[in-house]
């Protein structure tokens, strides 16, 4: 959950970052038309307010299907080589755990805390 999180926050921040580089060069547009912008502070705002949005709508929209994230090869953040059999490891319990969350958690159960405790 934690890197779901981490992963959706970096994708908000590459689109927000992709998003004001957007508004500088509309505003770059905009002062070499007319020479000085008119736009009020309130404008900018509510334009990096609309730039927000659509980022979070489109990072969401990437990683929030089956896959979006570890699928993506130009988003996800591998771990270092040391640390990817523990990751193997991990993803094949949560696989098990996702085939039958009853039996695979009883038979975690029974490894953590015995057979005679439960």
């Amino acid at each position: 959950m934690m890197i779901r999180v981490f992963a959706m926050s970096l994708v908000l921040f590459g689109s927000c970052t992709m998003a004001s580089a957007q508004l500088e060069e509309i505003a770059k547009q905009v002062k070499g038309i007319g020479g000085a912008t008119n736009l009020s502070e309130s404008q900018v705002g509510s334009g990096l307010k609309e730039a927000l949005r659509v980022g979070a709508e489109n990072a969401v929209k990437l990683t929030g299907k089956t896959d979006g994230y570890f699928g993506n090869a130009a988003i996800k953040i591998l771990l270092p080589k040391n640390l990817r059999p523990l990751e193997q490891a991990l993803a094949e319990e949560a696989r098990k755990i996702r085939k039958d969350t009853a039996a695979r958690t009883t038979d975690l159960l029974k490894e953590v805390f015995g057979k005679s405790h439960l």
